[in-house]
């Protein structure tokens, strides 16, 4: 019996199933360690368009080729922190921005936003974003601004964009 397991778990030649192990090994790190990473959504923020406590995947490897664009779901890093966010970016470097009455402004126009279900009343100063600087926010406004995680992201702290 344990001969039968050996053989099944390690083969006849032990080398080549080291080897073929480490090939493995390091095709699941360039996959899920520097291309995609695997993201488990906690909260709201993004409802409807992604569901609490969803399974996502994220291309961390879209930036590098790549600047963001309006309408992108992406993760971001938490300055200081392991954590990450997951938001859509509404405004582009050396935009002005700001939130009247829940509706979200880009040089003075509304911004076309067909994927938020619950508009909210927001409402913000204006800010003219920097040349690394985009303005991201959930998809669910329903709550009160100050409790949501909004507003300005630096370049660097964007990680990836949303696949699935």
């Amino acid at each position: 019996m344990r001969a039968h397991w050996q053989h099944w778990m390690i083969g006849r030649r032990p080398s080549r199933t080291l080897l073929r192990a480490l090939v493995w090994a390091a095709a699941l790190y360039l996959i899920f360690g520097l291309s995609v990473r695997i993201v488990w959504v906690q909260g709201e923020s993004m409802a409807p368009t992604v569901r609490n406590r969803s399974l996502r995947l994220v291309n961390l490897l879209r930036y590098r080729f790549a600047d963001p664009q309006r309408g992108d779901i992406v993760t971001v890093r938490v300055p200081g922190s392991k954590d990450s966010l997951l938001k859509r970016i509404l405004a582009l470097p050396g935009e002005e921005v700001r939130f009247t009455n829940g509706v979200f402004y880009v040089n003075g126009r509304p911004l076309d936003e067909p994927y938020v279900k619950i508009q909210g009343h927001w409402t913000t100063g204006v800010y003219r974003l920097g040349p690394d600087e985009y303005y991201i926010a959930g998809d669910n406004r329903g709550g009160d601004y100050r409790l949501h995680a909004t507003g300005i992201a630096q370049r660097e702290q964007i990680l990836g964009r949303l696949l699935w």
